[in-house]
Parts: structure tokens; sequence; C-alpha cells
């Protein structure tokens, strides 16, 4: 009986946190609506104001690449790490949105750098942005 009735008082809990997560994540992705409004620049709306992609993927560090150039925030893995990685997506992730916990399983040099990268998510905006207009 006591066992029932902790169990309903966690499910309880977990329902009210759940619910209280999906409405800080509703009101980031508001803000974050509104800066790519204000902003020109994609990056900036992703990293200038108080709301940032961070906040909405729950990381440290995010590497930003868009138009040639590359931002980063948090931290993340060195130069020729980047270089390196971006390759790799490059020439062998063709799907526009990708994302894995276990990075080094996919990309087996992503193991000097797990400490700091040990996951990915990728959205390529471009071809998006392509689709759209043509579509």
């Amino acid at each position: 009986m006591l066992g029932q009735i902790l169990s309903s008082v966690l499910e309880f809990k977990q329902g009210e946190e759940n619910h209280i997560i999906k409405q800080i994540y509703e009101a980031n992705i508001s803000q974050l609506s509104k800066s790519l409004q204000k902003h020109v620049s994609i990056i900036d709306a992703l990293t200038c104001d108080e709301i940032k992609i961070l906040n909405m993927t729950h990381v440290s560090g995010c590497i930003l690449t868009y138009e040639g150039m590359t931002t980063l925030l948090g931290p993340s893995p060195n130069q020729m790490q980047i270089e390196g990685l971006l390759d790799f997506i490059k020439n062998n992730i063709k799907n526009t949105i990708n994302s894995t916990a276990s990075l080094s399983e996919l990309y087996a040099p992503a193991k000097e750098f797990e400490k700091v990268a040990s996951g990915l998510m990728l959205v390529v905006l471009s071809n998006m942005e392509k689709n759209i207009s043509s579509g």
C-alpha cells in the first residue's frame, strides 16, 4: 500500500516537473523566434540574446557553422578536431537532421575530445532554406 502511494506521488511529481520543463522550453522557443525576427544574422539570433541555442539544447558547448563561418559557444574541441569533424559530416552524413549521444561510435577520432564533445546534434539549415524557397 505504501509503495503504491509513493509510486503515485513520484508519478505526480514527475508529471509536474515535465510540465514545468515544457513551459520553460516553450518560452525559450518564443524568445528564440523573436531573436530570429530581430537579427539579420542567424548566428547572432542563436548566440547574442539572453536565450541562446545552448538553452534550447541543454548542452555546455556548441559549434555553429553557417555560410562558411564557424562560431564556438562554450567548451569545444580544438580547431583541427573541429575541421576533421566537419569534413566527416560533409562526406558521410546526408540527412539534414541527425543526432547521437555517442559521437565516437559514429566518428572514431571523437574519442580524443569526448570530454568536451561526446554527442552530436546536426541541423543543416542551408539545405532547408533551399527546399523552402524552391518548394
